[in-house]
């Protein structure tokens, strides 16, 4: 799928060149080989070879073995004849109450920070460059159920890579420790919204002959009309049905998987949610900060502020 990128988005990033890679590699006796890194930097240039050393020195094991296969698959779908991606913007209108956040301010820093490849507090990152893709998926809530965050997200990146999808992929996790309200709007969909706004495309996952989930139909809601949007159908997805013992196993007092920090694995729920909500916090804070204008767009980078008209072509080339 060829899919064109918010120019308002772009901005410098952190580089890093094959022969400093290499450094890097022998120094930290990195799992990343010299050949892998050449291909990083025929795909995605300095950019992509700095966020792959990253990802490699901040994961180790069967971790970063997860995320790498996912990127190399993602580097040969790039390679195949691309056709333009219809979208689906028309079915898919905003609510009026996106309008109490700031959902017009771009900081493209930010959309850097948030699409780093790996793990991070909440949510997890597959891909090292190309278009920022938000995935709306039916297996997070409010409440949220049982269930395995790198299972499924593998589970989302096969098909999605099957489809012809290629870029920088954010899926989130249940986001327990985002159960409050900002402006009368629960928190992790106020941080979905977010993110949305620093995307360059939403997909909206659901099994083929299903409806979205209550969740996801608020997701719809809460991404910007002029962000690209798109409904994909997948044939069969595993885990999204609910049930009685699912139920019960999501609200026992046990220790489950989720995305956190180190040692993450063994951290209780109260623990995830802690750190869910340290990280989120500030940036929801400041996309609900009032006393913005919305009769335009604002990008915000190192360099100062800048003004659009609401009709900029930001995807223009």
């Amino acid at each position: 799928m060829r899919i064109p990128v918010n120019r308002l988005l772009l901005g410098a990033e952190q580089t890093m060149s094959l022969e400093e890679a290499a450094i890097a590699h022998l120094l930290a006796s990195s799992p990343v080989s010299q050949e892998e890194l050449a291909t990083v930097h025929e795909a995605y240039g300095p950019g992509g070879v700095y966020r792959f050393v990253y990802l490699a020195s901040s994961h180790s094991g069967g971790e970063y073995e997860r995320f790498r296969s996912v990127i190399f698959g993602l580097i040969e779908i790039a390679k195949l004849p691309a056709v333009d991606l219809s979208l689906d913007n028309q079915r898919l209108p905003q609510t009026d109450a996106l309008e109490r956040f700031n959902h017009n301010v771009l900081m493209p820093s930010m959309a850097r920070k948030l699409y780093n490849p790996g793990r991070h507090p909440g949510y997890l990152v597959y891909g090292l460059g190309g278009p920022k893709i938000l995935v709306s998926h039916p297996f997070r809530g409010a409440v949220g159920e049982l269930y395995d965050p790198y299972v499924n997200s593998g589970e989302i990146m096969t098909n999605l890579i099957l489809a012809g999808y290629s870029g920088a992929f954010l899926l989130l996790d249940n986001l327990r420790g985002l159960n409050y309200e900002v402006e009368g709007v629960p928190a992790w969909l106020v941080w979905f919204s977010m993110i949305a706004s620093h995307s360059d495309v939403v997909l909206f996952l659901r099994e083929r002959g299903r409806d979205f989930t209550d969740w996801q139909l608020q997701e719809i809601a809460f991404t910007p009309d002029r962000v690209q949007k798109k409904v994909v159908e997948i044939d069969e997805l595993t885990w999204v049905d609910e049930g009685p013992e699912l139920e019960a196993l999501a609200q026992a007092p046990v220790m489950y998987i989720g995305v956190g920090g180190e040692g993450s694995d063994l951290w209780s729920d109260q623990e995830f949610r802690a750190e869910e909500a340290e990280h989120a916090g500030a940036m929801i804070a400041e996309y609900a900060e009032p006393g913005i204008r919305r009769d335009c767009l604002f990008r915000l980078d190192e360099s100062g502020v800048e003004e659009f008209p609401l009709d900029y072509p930001i995807y223009g080339a």
